[in-house]
This record gives structure tokens, sequence and C-alpha cells, in this order.
């Protein structure tokens, strides 16, 4: 086999990989889209006020639950900023009555391209703590990660680095 031709194949294999990869990112991207109109659907059909106080609320005194099962079926870009408004200002009002809290979250239902579809609004809960001076890695607690997929380990290799060390050193999956 010429040296050509072999170069020849190796480039249609290539071509072939690269193919899959952008048809695999593709359909990856459209499910997000999907998704993500779905949740709009259900904003319009159900007031966000109400979406958000069954998906982040405060429970026994200095304990704030998060659930992702009922996140996942309204969030979507357009709203980012009003979830991590919310997020905060439940925080920020538990903050106020006591000297800590412990955050509870509920993963059931998350899948790695779960946390793809919503690194940015993990962005946005981060920023605007940030911008707010919110101090909540201070403040919280112990933070208890229930109901963990079979993929837990790579959820937590693609959340980790958005978390700081002294939040780390908090988080205990159960």
């Amino acid at each position: 086999m010429s040296f050509f031709r072999l170069q020849s194949q190796t480039q249609t294999q290539t071509q072939t990989q690269s193919k899959k990869t952008d048809e695999k990112s593709s359909s990856s991207s459209s499910y997000s889209n999907v998704k993500f109109r779905q949740a709009v659907t259900v904003c319009e059909n159900i007031p966000l006020s109400h979406l958000l106080q069954c998906t982040i609320y405060q429970e026994e005194l200095h304990h704030i639950v998060v659930k992702y099962g009922v996140l996942k079926t309204f969030a979507h870009p357009e709203i980012f900023p009003h979830i991590a408004h919310y997020m905060v200002d439940v925080c920020m009002q538990c903050r106020q009555r006591f000297d800590g809290f412990s955050l509870h979250v509920d993963i059931e239902g998350l899948s790695v391209t779960g946390v793809e579809r919503y690194k940015d609004l993990i962005s946005n809960l981060l920023a605007l703590c940030a911008a707010l001076n919110t101090d909540f890695s201070d403040c919280i607690d112990v933070i208890h990660v229930y109901n963990t997929p079979p993929s837990i380990d790579m959820i937590r290799s693609l959340l980790m680095p958005f978390l700081e060390p002294v939040l780390r050193e908090k988080l205990h999956f159960v």
C-alpha cells in the first residue's frame, strides 16, 4: 500500500470521526434546545414564583433544600438570572436569621448532559454571589447531596471547578 493511499485512508477516517463528533455535539445541542423549549412551555403555564418556591426553599429552621428534579422542568437560559437571584435571596434570608445554614441538594435525574445544560445557571449564581459579596462559603455549614446517579464521579469532576476549596470540604454525597 502506498504512502498516499494510507494517508488518504487516514484522512477519510479522521473526517468520518470528526463528522461523528460534530453530529454528536449537534445532537446534544438539539437535545438541550428541546429541553429548553419544553421548559419555556412550563413557564408559560405555571407562574415562575410558584416553580421557584417548589424548587428552592427553607425547611426546618436553617436548612435550604434544592430539588434538581423540579428545576430541570422549567429552567431555561432566559430565566437563569431569576433562578440565581431567588437562590441568593433564600440563602440571605436564612443567613439573617441564623449564623449558618446547610444546603440539601437532591440531584435525582441529574446527568452529565444536565450539568452541561445548566453550567450557565451555575455561573450566573456564582457571579451573583461574588458581586454581592455574600460570603456564603463561610455561612454554609454543610452541603448534603442526595440521590446521586451512577455517573456521579463524572458529574463531580465537572462541578468541582465551580466550588471554592472550602466548599469542597463541606460537600457530602449521601
